[in-house]
């Protein structure tokens, strides 16, 4: 019986990079592996573990169109040893993958649903592919909102891609400093959730983001009527080996890379230091 090592990544090539911000890139990866490659799929929201040889390993959310199958995309911020040296590759330059890992979106609850989608800083990386098939099968969905905030108009990712979005969905940014250049909205992200018109008892938000924005989010969702119920928040927590085994990502007794990253916020609320 061939014994199969969970732990031994696939070998992916650098197909592209593009520089975002001054610290922060989107790779375009394809496996070596042509079969490997052709099978690989993923739900939006999943995300994989990215290895360099000599630096180590870091998981990251996938942030491309699940239904393409020619190659995919992660979005990699300089924030450690790890994505520095990512973030130093080039074209034809190799990385380690293994996954996809853990629960992706509830694509399928949010057919007929008003959708409330917000999210601050790199959060918009993961949220980039389930943006994909809310345009492709935008018929399926009543209102659509994508809430979006970065610390300066400059950190602000995929921003000449949202003219694309803004014609199937209604885009709101905001930014803490403002340039001069600027005439949008100041402010925290839960600040626009007054710019929303939704039916709430018929309403699903998804959170992805940096924890302080969380809980300040989850106090302008439920005020807008949202029940935790139907409220999804994706986090992260030192995932390590991606299946459950390392025990370095538990929250309670429950484990992020595996029962995760996203999770029905009624499901962790409870839990100390959860959000």
């Amino acid at each position: 019986m061939k014994i199969i090592n969970p732990y031994l990544p696939e070998i992916a090539i650098v197909e592209g990079v593009r520089n975002l911000t001054q610290n922060t890139k989107l790779f375009t990866l394809k496996f070596q592996d042509t079969d490997k490659q052709r099978k690989f799929s993923f739900i939006p929201g999943q995300f994989v573990e990215v290895s360099l040889f000599g630096f180590g390993e870091v998981p990251i959310g996938i942030s491309s169109d699940p239904e393409n199958k020619k190659n995919f995309q992660i979005c990699v911020r300089e924030s450690g040893s790890v994505t520095n040296a990512i973030c130093r590759l080039n074209i034809g330059d190799k990385v380690g993958v293994r996954g996809p890992y853990g629960n992706g979106f509830p694509l399928k609850l949010l057919s007929n649903k008003d959708i409330v989608i917000t999210t601050g800083g790199t959060g918009i990386s993961p949220l980039r592919s389930l943006i994909y098939p809310l345009i492709k099968y935008r018929n399926k969905f009543k209102k659509i909102y994508f809430l979006y905030g970065a610390k300066t108009p400059s950190d602000l990712l995929f921003r000449d891609e949202f003219k694309i979005w803004e014609k199937y969905i209604n885009i709101c940014i905001t930014v803490d400093q403002a340039d001069p250049n600027w005439t949008g909205e100041l402010g925290l992200v839960s600040d626009l959730c007054r710019l929303i018109e939704i039916d709430a008892n018929k309403s699903i938000a998804i959170m992805v983001g940096p924890p302080v924005m969380y809980k300040a989010m989850y106090a302008e969702l439920t005020n807008l009527g949202i029940s935790p119920r139907n409220i999804y928040v994706s986090l992260e927590r030192r995932m390590k080996c991606g299946f459950g085994k390392c025990q370095h990502c538990t929250l309670g007794t429950k484990y992020v890379c595996k029962d995760g990253p996203t999770f029905r916020l009624d499901e962790i609320i409870k839990i100390p230091g959860a959000i």
